[in-house]
């Protein structure tokens, strides 16, 4: 599976529903946190990239693995001033955090130039739900790959088990040699 675009179309998905403006999409490497992506409108002259590097809800979310929300910036002392987020124009986000599996953990900043109402308890736990069905659907798809290349490896053993059969030395080998170039891709 493409990660990137299954997480472009949760990132779709977050803006369709509450009805937002853009979102970033992050990844923690092994070379630090970066932003792998965006959907939305972004506007004119932004560089998102260019501030990535400084503390802001994304990164954060890369950290601690929490969801952060906040429905009126004006009022949120911890974000109201992120250079990020204001550069964006955002009046409110959404962040999620995604597990991607074997480690890998993936972030999405869904934001407005609107406030939005107040979040609830169940808006919170409505969001962190969506978040874990993402991050299974996510590691579920992994382990299908890894499944299917397992598959394909133990059929190529079984082939060459069943061409072993043959008994003479220049058939086993020429059955070794033809099954090792069915295994390189």
């Amino acid at each position: 599976a493409d990660f990137g675009t299954l997480l472009k179309t949760v990132a779709h998905t977050l803006l369709e529903r509450p009805n937002l403006r853009l979102a970033l999409i992050a990844e923690n490497t092994s070379g630090g946190p970066r932003l792998v992506g965006t959907v939305g409108s972004l506007s004119a002259g932004a560089n998102p990239e260019a501030l990535f590097g400084q503390r802001n809800p994304l990164r954060q979310v890369l950290q601690d693995g929490r969801i952060i929300l906040s429905a009126n910036l004006e009022n949120d002392p911890e974000w109201g001033r992120s250079p990020l987020l204001t550069t964006l124009g955002a009046r409110s986000f959404i962040t999620l955090p995604i597990q991607m599996g074997k480690g890998r953990l993936a972030g999405l900043l869904a934001l407005d130039t609107n406030p939005m109402p107040p979040f609830s308890e169940d808006d919170r736990q409505i969001l962190t739900q969506f978040a874990r069905q993402v991050s299974i659907s996510t590691q579920n798809s992994l382990l299908m790959n890894e499944t299917e290349e397992r598959l394909r490896e133990v059929n190529l053993l079984l082939e060459f088990t069943r061409r072993l059969g043959i008994q003479d030395a220049q058939s086993i080998l020429n059955a070794l040699v033809d099954t090792a170039l069915k295994a390189i891709p």
